[in-house]
């Protein structure tokens, strides 16, 4: 195991820990990898995503959990590769849909261009 999903797993399992009383949190990781993701309006709190593996996890100064991609469940329950981009905040217990596709194997479409930020 390298050091990159060795702490993967580390924080993941300390904010889930931390979390069982969270609901939003517990039905986002139960029966990982195969849980279906809820998407919901990109861009507002509710939802959840689905079970993954060999995603990208970050955690912010501000405890936010950050889940980009990875390989498992979209909404319809489909398997494959995704593209999609999760925001958790402990304070209130929500997660957030804030970019990328609610589907499976879709291209990546983000805004901007190479060296310029976008909206």
């Amino acid at each position: 195991m390298n050091t990159l999903n060795f702490l993967t797993l580390i924080l993941v399992g300390a904010l889930l820990c931390a979390a069982q009383r969270l609901p939003p949190w517990r039905r986002a990781f139960e029966g990982a990898p195969n849980a279906v993701g809820n998407y919901t309006v990109r861009g507002e709190p509710g939802g959840w995503p689905g079970g993954r593996r060999w995603h990208a996890a970050a955690a912010d100064e501000e405890r936010t959990l950050w889940v980009w991609g990875g390989l498992g469940r979209d909404g319809r329950g489909s398997f494959g590769a995704l593209n999609d981009l999760w925001r958790f905040r402990p304070d209130d217990a929500t997660w957030t849909w804030l970019a990328g596709s609610s589907t499976v194997n879709a291209g990546t479409t983000y805004p901007g261009s190479v060296g310029t930020a976008g909206a």
